[in-house]
């Protein structure tokens, strides 16, 4: 017996694997380059992946998704967070090229 009706309609792809791959990657991501403890690193890593996991099952077993429709959601999560991750890198490369030069030129002593 079901836990919940199955869902009529369209459902292609889940939101919710795709925003769960989006938003808790992008943490992946944060803790990765921001986290210097290597067991600290690994461990919310893990625990984050296992999430985004854990929200894509709930949507099968709950009948609210198919499978291809939770793994569509997964792919199209991961495009979105490569894309993102991209643009983020291009804006930091961009904006350190301009501010750079300013920062490290020597300020002039005011005499006081």
């Amino acid at each position: 017996m079901p836990l919940l009706e199955p869902v009529q309609g369209l459902s292609f792809p889940s939101g919710h694997a795709l925003m769960s791959m989006s938003f808790y990657g992008l943490l992946i991501f944060l803790v990765w380059e921001n986290v210097r403890n290597r067991v600290w690193k690994w461990v919310i890593s893990i625990l984050l992946l296992l999430f985004i996991l854990l929200i894509g099952f709930s949507r099968i077993y709950l009948r609210l998704h198919y499978f291809s429709d939770v793994i569509a959601g997964f792919a199209a999560g991961i495009i979105w967070l490569s894309l993102s991750i991209w643009v983020i890198s291009r804006i930091e490369r961009f904006s350190r090229k301009e501010i750079d030069p300013v920062v490290t030129e020597k300020q002039p002593s005011t005499g006081r």
